[in-house]
């Protein structure tokens, strides 16, 4: 053989090899990543004391095919957000949960109340306390809600600054330029 064509030889193999392996690792990709429910299991190994059985055998219970897999179904914007597939959404709504743990408080007793706010997680919520003829507003003090969107409260009326009389009483969230409250709950405090 010459020395050209053992260099075109070694190029062919050099270059066979190269497709070979692009192609392996193509083809692994596209069974890891589209066949979510396809399971490869080892061929069986060969025991050397028993000669005839000298091919291993090839596990054919799940092959991969494409009629093995299973489309993937589309995710929609709010699940690809949040990386969950619950019916929870990141659109800003206004926060839900318990307003106020009770309607009626006395000052001289000092009683505490909380309040729970429920909206987007770390998102900040206040409670937001307004006298019955709109002119005074109180807040408790804002609290960013945990990954899950939820924190409490817990306050008392007398600390908060709260005189005898019938107050409104909501739960306020802000998110970028947005505030947004609840549906106001009475409450009614007592000397």
């Amino acid at each position: 053989m010459t020395e050209r064509f053992v260099r075109k030889y070694r190029r062919l193999i050099i270059a066979g090899s190269v497709v070979i392996i692009v192609g392996g690792g193509i083809g692994l990709f596209y069974a890891f990543h589209h066949s979510p429910d396809t399971v490869i299991t080892p061929a069986k190994t060969v025991s050397p004391a028993n000669p005839s059985t000298s091919s291993a055998s090839i596990n054919t219970t799940s092959p991969i095919s494409p009629t093995a897999t299973t489309p993937a179904s589309p995710v929609d914007k709010t699940e690809a957000q949040t990386g969950s597939n619950n019916s929870s959404s990141t659109t800003f709504k206004s926060p839900t949960g318990q307003v106020i743990s009770s309607s009626t408080v006395s000052l001289s007793q000092n009683q505490e109340l909380s309040s729970s706010c429920e909206t987007l997680p770390n998102t900040p919520c206040d409670v937001r306390i307004t006298s019955s003829d709109g002119s005074t507003t109180k807040y408790v003090g804002a609290q960013t809600t945990d990954s899950t969107g939820n924190t409490i409260f817990y306050w008392y009326p007398k600390s908060v600054g709260l005189t005898v009389g019938t107050w409104s009483v909501e739960l306020v969230a802000t998110s970028g330029s947005q505030t947004l409250a609840s549906t106001p709950e009475t409450l009614t405090v007592a000397p």
